[in-house]
């Protein structure tokens, strides 16, 4: 998902109307443009979501198995198991 806006960008650019020099002209309309800023959006939303910190005292995003390691007070009830 978070690949589609920089794929969408590159065909965008791949497929766009060029001069006779062969660059792109500037004046032309990119009408996937409003679908790669939501798409990003939209990514960037999802990851701040995944890396909520938790409720409790140390407010680490456990989600991630690399933050269960830095554990280092053992606050965490499990280690093994994410949230």
């Amino acid at each position: 998902l978070g690949a589609i806006p920089a794929f969408l960008a590159a065909s965008a650019a791949h497929y766009a109307q060029r001069n006779e020099e062969g660059s792109i002209d500037p004046t032309n309309d990119y009408p996937s443009t409003p679908a790669m800023f939501l798409l990003e959006a939209v990514w960037l939303e999802i990851l701040l979501r995944i890396a909520a910190p938790s409720a409790d005292d140390a407010s680490l995003p456990r989600r991630f198995r690399t933050v269960l390691f830095l554990d280092v007070f053992g606050d965490a009830a499990d280690p093994t198991e994410a949230e």
